[in-house]
């Protein structure tokens, strides 16, 4: 049974926990990481979410994510979840943009990492990845109109790649 830490709409951790498959009670938030992945010559890390996940299967994803664990911090979670999904440490991490999404009852961290290696090997985890894809930035606009993919990620994806400060 996967547990997350509860948070007000500030994103205070108010001291309840919440389990994954049933109702978060109103006024109530979780925590999700999303890592954006650049290998060291700045092409992005797709991961194709599996066929047997219950939402969105099938649907690339840049990077991993996942949702924050009880008594996990956002960073150590993000960290987690790009082990977990593709086998990969990166060189560094940091975060760049948050937003809550009030109809998910959810807030969101993103991080952009980075790796010291040319597109390196990539491991699937069993029932959440089973396909990946290094696309360079001149690539990407190709890729976005031939591949299924989170729409808010393109969005935070563009932004990046304009050199925006996002947090």
């Amino acid at each position: 049974m996967e547990k997350w830490d509860a948070y007000d709409r500030q994103r205070k951790q108010i001291g309840v926990e919440l389990v994954r498959g049933k109702i978060i009670p109103n006024g109530l938030f979780h925590l999700v990481v999303n890592v954006l992945v650049q290998d060291s010559k700045g092409a992005f890390l797709f991961m194709k979410r599996s066929q047997e996940k219950e939402i969105h299967p099938g649907v690339y994803e840049c990077g991993a994510g996942g949702s924050v664990l009880c008594g996990e911090k956002s960073l150590d979670a993000a960290l987690r979840e790009l082990k977990e999904e593709t086998g990969l440490t990166p060189r560094t991490i940091h975060l760049i943009h948050q937003k809550t999404v009030e109809e998910e009852q959810s807030h969101y961290d993103y991080y952009l990492a980075s790796l010291d290696e040319i597109r390196p090997k990539v491991r699937y985890q069993e029932g959440e990845t089973e396909g990946h894809s290094w696309v360079q930035r001149e690539e990407l606009l190709q890729f976005f109109e031939t591949h299924s993919h989170f729409h808010d990620q393109k969005k935070l994806l563009e932004q990046v790649l304009q050199g925006n400060n996002l947090l």
